[in-house]
């Protein structure tokens, strides 16, 4: 059960574009993909800069060949890998931080993913306050593997069902299919980075309104909503 050890090989190009031969089950595929190097590896933290940046084509692109690596390694102990937060939505200007979700089917699972994943060069920090979903911080810019440097993301294990999982689905599909909403939402995050350049917390806060309350729209009930509203807090 889990997933095999497999190899990648890396060749030595303009440092901006690689081509990567990730061997998988056996089987040769080519994932050629522009690199894009952010200092900031490891999630935001207090005091750095919050910079709002143009969509771009090399996030979602990113998190393809990052989602192959999981599953490579991962195997069954994941039942899904989604690519969630604004990076995720076509269009939507957002931190150039990706936001990655591995989904479990039972809490059984998380050890062996914690195992993993701590061979990979990720460090397990818990679930932060927030139920159902476990966190993973990088330890160095070559995270996973080691070798060559992958771009900023933050990890997630989350149990199948749980609030903060279907939160997440449940935002990112809003806005993927509601255009005029992602735009305002980009326009409140310029704001509140302009407002709060180098406060996170002050920058999450102001966003729980307007996350709620399209959540409120898609049938969350009020308990649900007053635990994403407490947990958008614990991140403090």
């Amino acid at each position: 059960m889990g997933g095999k050890r497999n190899s990648i090989k890396t060749t030595n190009v303009h440092p901006a574009y690689q081509n990567r031969t990730l061997i998988l089950a056996g089987s040769i595929q080519w994932i050629n993909f522009q690199i894009f190097i952010n200092p900031a590896f490891f999630s935001h933290r207090p005091g750095m800069s919050i910079i709002i940046e143009e969509y771009t084509p090399d996030w979602p692109i990113a998190f393809d060949q990052l989602q192959a690596i999981y599953r490579s390694y991962l195997g069954s102990y994941v039942v899904g890998i989604e690519h969630v937060g604004s990076t995720s939505v076509e269009g939507l200007p957002a931190k150039p931080v990706l936001d990655i979700d591995l989904i479990i089917e039972d809490s059984h699972m998380l050890p062996p993913v914690i195992t993993v994943l701590e061979e990979l060069g990720y460090r397990h920090e818990g679930d932060l306050g927030i139920p159902g979903r476990e966190a993973f911080r990088r330890t160095s810019a070559q995270t996973p593997l080691n070798g060559h440097p992958w771009p900023a993301h933050n990890l997630y294990v989350c149990l199948a069902g749980s609030l903060s999982l279907k939160n997440h689905l449940a935002f990112r599909n809003y806005l993927r299919s509601h255009p005029d909403k992602a735009k305002a939402y980009a326009e409140l995050k310029r704001r509140l980075a302009a407002a709060h350049p180098h406060d996170i917390d002050a920058y999450v806060e102001g966003k729980t309104a307007f996350i709620t309350g399209i959540l409120k729209e898609m049938g969350f009930d009020a308990p649900s909503l007053d635990d994403i509203t407490r947990q958008n807090k614990a991140m403090k």
